[in-house]
């Protein structure tokens, strides 16, 4: 069964079990209702880890992904290859 209905009706993504699912939806993770259904199964509160919520503090989690891979990959050379 699908994981949601997009708003024109189309079915989206793979519902198989409650440990098993997939979908296109960009952002899922950042709905914390969705967070607080993945995580209730390890005893995970997230309204007690602010990290989790905070959109700033996620930025900086990326920037720190993007400095790292900058870091280690030849980025010109992906550039080149995009092309």
């Amino acid at each position: 069964e699908p994981v949601a209905k997009l708003e024109n009706g189309d079915p989206d993504g793979c519902f198989l079990n409650d440990r098993c699912w997939g979908t296109y939806l960009h952002g899922i993770l950042d709905n914390k209702t969705v967070l607080d259904d993945l995580l209730k199964r390890f005893n995970y509160n997230i309204a007690s880890h602010h990290a989790l919520n905070d959109f700033a503090s996620k930025d900086a989690q990326y920037n720190k992904l993007t400095d790292t891979l900058r870091e280690n990959l030849d980025i010109e050379y992906i550039y080149e290859c995009l092309k």
